[in-house]
């Protein structure tokens, strides 16, 4: 059976890599937001609805993963503060993974300031 260890840190990678491909299409959709904002200066209520919800979309799945990258996090401090057999490899300071899910949390927020901005943006 997979240590607990190992799991925590399986699932950490897996949100991780999640993140990644979820920022990169993140990316383009802003971008698609921008070059919709500049290029159509009295565009019509329902695409104004569709840009929106698919930047608001996106938003959310990406705070979503942030979320559970943060939950791993929680999981694998844990670990670190109650277990005393870590093997060699696996050692990490403590204060580097609560630097990072400070860092997480932040990009929350952030990512929550961005759906409060794209809503007065294309609000209706």
């Amino acid at each position: 059976m997979m240590d607990k260890l190992e799991l925590a840190w399986d699932t950490y990678e897996f949100y991780t890599a999640e993140i990644v491909k979820c920022e990169t299409i993140h990316t383009n959709t802003l971008k698609t937001l921008k070059r919709f904002v500049n290029e159509n200066p009295n565009p019509k209520r329902y695409q104004r609805k569709r840009v929106k919800d698919k930047a608001q979309e996106s938003c959310s799945k990406l705070n979503l993963l942030y979320n559970k990258q943060v939950e791993s996090l929680n999981d694998l401090i844990e670990i670190y503060n109650t277990r005393v057999d870590i093997p060699p490899e696996r050692e990490v300071d403590i204060e580097y993974l609560i630097t990072l899910k400070n860092v997480t949390v932040t990009l929350m927020h952030q990512m929550n300031h961005y759906k409060e901005q794209i809503e007065d943006l294309l609000n209706p």
